[in-house]
């Protein structure tokens, strides 16, 4: 009798004895209490005396309550557990944990540190942990390292990241692993309208700074030293959107920083991309003049418009339009983009000169520029003829065509720059 299989069976009945008028005796007592004492020995108490021996088959139910791992032979509770998968995707993710960026400045030059989340220097109890490519390229591995200790770059008083006087600038901050030694990064992935992507699985090398205000060119990492063919870890953002009075003097801090994080985009992605579709048809008698001088908005006839607001001013925005259009000649149609109220073109198109007279052609433009602003801007689609005649919009001879999928449309792309 006693403790089978989860259920105590008594091996003795006290009161059936007593109805049949028999004696409990010592040994039946024994008996009952050593079955007791034999439970007991097994059985597992709230003051945690006493060690668990065997598996225990919990049958599908919860255990509830429980607290926060802090061993690594600690069971999870789901707090726990959820915060160490998303840990795990996040580093598999490429991106740092624990991890945000300072700037400050001082005697014209830029202070980048890494900090933990907190903002304070990285220690044994602030541990920021940077996930790393192998830096062997045929290798897909991945090396997590741990910064216990303060880390910063300093880039130097004449040091321009190849930025220009008060235009707006954003500088990528990233940590190189250089063979164990976490080294800072800057770098500039703007080149007038050329970006330099970053990525968190490619090896790159940098140039150093070496405090001598060498740090100059765009599309290239700085660091205090330089190195080659070494993974990198993206960590932030720094942007200045009025820029820096004199490039290279380093005398205001950044207007916003950006920690890396799930859902920030790198540079060369798309940040927003509005856009207009219009099929409704419109013409225009103004003359577009075929010379040699710059198209202002008085000439040709404004037919589309497309507003944006950039979050960013350092970032590209890229305007593109294809619009149909025909005219009561066999003159060339030409095609100016224009900006808020500025007089000048951005740009200008021509979609062909038509072989008949209302010959429908198809012009596209395209045109890359920094924002420059953070506030709504618009752009502004004319076109005309450098002749006398009347153009018409997504038709042909003041009709439509192909009752209304006949349709034309600007985009303003903002692009992470």
């Amino acid at each position: 009798m006693g403790l089978s299989s989860g259920t105590f069976t008594r091996p003795n009945d006290f009161t059936t004895d007593a109805s049949l008028g028999i004696d409990p005796t010592a040994t039946k007592f024994d008996q009952e209490f050593d079955d007791i004492k034999d439970a007991l020995d097994i059985a597992i108490y709230a003051d945690g005396q006493q060690t668990i021996t065997a598996d225990i088959p919990w049958n599908g139910k919860k255990i509830t309550g429980l607290g926060t791992a802090t061993a690594g032979t600690d069971a999870l509770n789901r707090d726990t557990a959820d915060a160490r998968y998303l840990l795990k995707a996040q580093l598999a993710a490429g991106l740092p944990v624990n991890a945000s960026i300072t700037a400050s400045v001082g005697a014209s030059a830029l202070t980048i540190a890494l900090k933990g989340a907190d903002g304070n220097d990285p220690s044994s109890t602030n541990t920021v942990l940077l996930p790393f490519r192998s830096a062997t390229a045929g290798t897909g591995s991945l090396t997590v390292r741990s910064v216990t200790a303060a880390t910063s770059l300093v880039i130097s008083s004449g040091s321009t990241l190849a930025s220009a006087n008060s235009t707006a600038l954003s500088v990528w901050v990233v940590a190189f692993d250089d063979a164990g030694t976490i080294r800072l990064g800057a770098i500039n992935c703007l080149s007038g309208t050329s970006i330099a992507a970053l990525s968190t699985n490619a090896l790159a090398s940098s140039t150093g700074d070496g405090g001598a205000g060498a740090a100059g060119s765009a599309h290239v990492f700085d660091t205090g030293t330089a190195m080659t063919t070494k993974p990198y870890v993206v960590l932030g953002r720094l942007i200045w959107n009025t820029g820096l009075a004199t490039a290279g003097t380093w005398n205001a801090a950044p207007d916003i920083i950006v920690n890396m994080a799930p859902g920030v985009k790198l540079p060369g992605e798309v940040v927003q991309a509005p856009r207009t579709v219009d099929s409704a048809v419109a013409t225009g008698t103004t003359i577009f003049p075929a010379d040699n001088t710059t198209p202002q908005n008085t000439e040709g006839d404004q037919y589309m418009s497309q507003a944006v607001t950039p979050t960013v001013a350092a970032n590209l925005l890229r305007i593109s339009h294809a619009g149909h259009y025909a005219h009561s000649t066999t003159n060339g149609i030409y095609l100016g983009l224009f900006q808020d109220s500025t007089a000048n073109t951005l740009a200008t198109g021509a979609p062909g000169r038509a072989d008949f007279a209302g010959q429908v052609t198809t012009g596209c433009l395209t045109h890359a520029m920094r924002a420059a602003t953070t506030s709504s801007t618009t752009f502004k689609l004319r076109a005309g003829s450098n002749g006398a005649g009347t153009t018409t919009f997504n038709g042909s001879a003041g009709a439509g065509l192909f009752n209304g999928t006949f349709a034309s449309l600007p985009q303003a792309e903002q692009i992470v720059a």
